[in-house]
This record gives structure tokens, sequence and C-alpha cells, in this order.
């Protein structure tokens, strides 16, 4: 057996890593690559150079500890592969993780800028529909006013129509009624005359001198104007109708004047009864009868049935009777207006109250219409704050994501330019490794 051999057993069954000073083991011996100290002082130089930082330097000491403990090429070798092979894996890793990162984002992204563009474009509808909503709105509560105006003034109408109406009814109520009233005072003026008549001719025809009396210059008593048939003071005929002074010519001469106690010349009692009527004929007279007889009607009577004769008082009798149609022509006139009145009323009111009707539909119609144009107007509001608060999120978000993906990106272009280093001085301590293999193969060959 050799003495490298030897060595090389000696070494395995002793389990140990670590190889005696002195002694000269190259190439590759029991599948190993082994090398000396020489080898090691050798490769400081160059593995040196790798070294530009914390990683160079930890894995240049790595490197020469493995080799100064084992003496094994091969074990540096692996441990370099794999370290380059978890760099690699690494990187796989933070590429993956860096793209999933960067889609997600950009989703992310594209949602919150889809978000922002819905939410303005929705401000903007919103602005476009209050533009249309506001001008109607205040068009609407302007007409609402006018609509309630209106029927303010349709109940002032009917308000007023009607006390106007209240007050002409009360007038013609009360003419109509004091019409009915006289008409029935002077039908009860007739009757009492009438019976009056009749009794004052039955009194005279029993006062009648009977045939064969002895004539003599006395009418008879009946024809004597009793005392009681002066006028009364009302009822004085006026001046003009005062009998015509007697002419001095036609008197009777001195020893033919009649006795002191004869009776009044016909003609002079009949001028008085004449001017009596006239003064009974005037308007005036009746006016004033007609205001005692409405309070009195038994002195109104008992004022014509003293005052006045038979054939007088049928005159009279006659004229209350022309009064009578004339009251009862007005009577029934005023009825007629009465009716009309009332008709014209109903017509009114009822226009009015049709009026009042529409107004307040058309009002009621206003209102509603009004009530929905100001909930619109309060939706868009809420709409628009509402979208407007989504576009300012969405904006903040996009903005933050934005910021996010660029720190990351220079994070991970950083990373990857660092890792990208690591795998470079790896792979070139594995290419001065390689060299060395080669030269010592060639060497021990």
């Amino acid at each position: 057996m050799t003495k490298p051999l030897i060595v090389w057993v000696l070494l395995v069954l002793l389990g140990t890593q670590h190889f005696v000073e002195g002694v000269r083991l190259r190439g590759r011996i029991g599948g190993k690559m082994m090398i000396t100290k020489s080898d090691i002082m050798y490769l400081r130089d160059p593995l040196s150079q790798l070294s530009d930082g914390d990683f160079g330097d930890d894995l240049f000491n790595s490197i020469i500890l493995q080799l100064e403990s084992t003496g094994d090429m091969d074990v540096a070798m692996k441990m370099l592969e794999q370290l380059k092979a978890d760099l690699e894996n690494q990187q796989w890793q933070a590429d993956k993780e860096h793209a999933d990162f960067e889609a997600t984002t950009k989703a992310n992204l594209q949602d919150f800028i889809s978000k922002a563009k819905t939410a303005i474009d929705r401000v903007e509808e919103a602005r476009v529909s209050l533009k249309q909503i506001v001008p109607d709105e205040t068009a609407t509560s302007n007409q609402v006013k006018t609509s309630q105006d209106q029927l303010t003034a349709v109940e002032k109408d009917i308000q007023q129509v009607s006390d106007s109406y209240e007050e002409q009814s009360t007038t013609l109520r009360l003419r109509i009624a004091e019409e009915e009233r006289t008409i029935e005072l002077i039908d009860t003026i007739i009757a009492q005359l009438e019976e009056r008549i009749k009794a004052q001719e039955e009194a005279e025809a029993a006062d009648a001198p009977a045939d064969g009396a002895p004539a003599g210059d006395q009418p008879p008593a009946g024809d004597q104007p009793p005392a009681g048939d002066q006028p009364p003071a009302g009822a004085q005929p006026p001046a003009g109708d005062q009998p015509p002074a007697a002419d001095p010519a036609a008197q009777p001469p001195a020893g033919e004047q009649p006795p002191a106690n004869a009776t009044q010349p016909a003609p002079t009692l009949f001028a008085d009864m004449e001017s009596r009527l006239a003064e009974i004929n005037k308007l005036q007279y009746f006016k004033d009868l007609a205001e005692i007889a409405a309070l009195n009607p038994v002195m109104a009577l008992a004022e014509l049935t003293t005052a006045l004769n038979a054939k007088v008082a049928r005159r009279i009798i006659q004229k209350l009777r022309e009064i009578q149609d004339l009251l009862r022509q007005a009577l029934e006139k005023d009825k007629a207006v009465k009716v009309r009145s009332e008709e014209l009323y109903e017509q009114t009111v009822s226009r009015l109250n049709q009026l009042k009707t529409d107004v307040s539909l058309s009002l009621e119609i206003l209102q509603s219409k009004l009530k929905t144009l100001k909930r619109q107007h309060t939706e868009e509001d809420l709409a628009m704050a509402s979208n407007q608060k989504i576009y300012d999120q969405s904006t903040a978000s996009q903005k933050s994501l934005e910021d996010l993906l660029i720190a990351r990106q220079n994070s991970f272009k950083d990373a990857r330019a660092t890792r990208a280093k690591e795998l470079e001085i790896v792979e070139k301590a594995i290419q001065i490794l390689r060299v060395k293999e080669s030269d010592i193969k060639a060497n021990t060959n």
C-alpha cells in the first residue's frame, strides 16, 4: 500500500476533517480533490480580489475556512454551487413575488382609477342634473306661490260674494216683509173703511126726513159735516187749493142773508171737499199715513174715517187699492229679484268653488312636483358629495399605490442588482476554484 493511500485510510478511519501539517496530499484521493496549504495560499490572492463588501468578505472567509479545515476542494465547490443555486432561487422567488405584487398593485391601481373615473363621471352627471333641477325647482316654487295667492284671492272673492249676497238678501227680505205687511195693513184699513162707510150710510139713511116733511132751507142732518170732518193738520189743503173768494155781486142782499145757523152753501162745501181730496191724493200723505199705520193701524183708520165722508172715503179706498196694486207689483218684482239674486249667487259661488277646486288641484300637483324636485335635489347633492368623496379617496389610494409601486420597484431593482453582483462573485469564485482544480489535475497527472 502506498503512503498516500495509507494516509487517506487513516484520515477516513479517524474521521478527522483536518490534515496533518507537513503532509503533502494533492489530487483526487478517495474521490476527493485534495489540496495543500500552498494551494490555499495561492487561492487567497484571486479570491481576495472578489471581496468588495460584506458579502465578498464573508464568502472569501468561508471558502478559505472550508479549504483549510477539509483540504477538499469538492466541498468548497459544492458549497459555492449550493450558494449559487440558493441565490438564483432567491432571485426567482423575488422575481415571482415582485411580479405578483406588480400585477396585484396594477390591478388595484386600475380598480382605483376606474372607481375615480366612475365617481367623477357621476359627480358631473349630478352637476348636470342639478343645473336642470334647480331652475325647475325655482320655477315650480314660484308657481306654487302664485297658486297659493290665487287660492287666497278666490277664497276672498267667495267670502266677499257671500257677504254681499247676505247683505242684499237681508235687504230684500226685509223689504219684501215690509211690502207684505203694508199690503196686509192696507187690506185691514180698506176693510175698516168699508165697514165705516156702510155704517155711515146706514146712519144717514136712518136720519133722512120722511116723505111730506115741510120744506126748509136746512139741509138734512146727515149732510151736515160732522165736527170731526175738519182735515187734520197734515192734511190741510195747500194755498192754491183754497176755494175762490165769493163775488160781492153774487152775494144775496142783506135782507136775504141766510140765518146764522144755515148750512154752508153747496159750492163752498164742494170746493172744500175737492181741496181735501187733492191733498189726500198726494203721495206724501200716504207715506205719512203708512208710517202711522205701521205704528198704529187704528189711528190711521181713525184719521181717515173721522176726516172724510163716504164719497171721499171710497175714493181713498180706490187710491189705496191702486197703491196696493203697485205694492204687489213691487213685491213680485222684489221676489223675482230675490230668486234671480239667489240663482246668480249660486252660479257665482259654484263657479268660484270650481275655480277654487281647479286651483287647489293645480296647487296640489305643483306641491307634489316641488316635493319631488326637492327630493331629487337632495339626492343629487348627496350623490355628488358621496362620489366626490369616493373620487378623492380613490385618487389618494391610487397615488399611494403608485408611490408604493415605485418604491418597491426601486427596492426590487436594487435587490436584484445586489443579488446579481453576489451571483457574479460566486460564479467567479467557482471559476477560480475550477481553474485551480484543473491545474492540480494537470500537475498530478
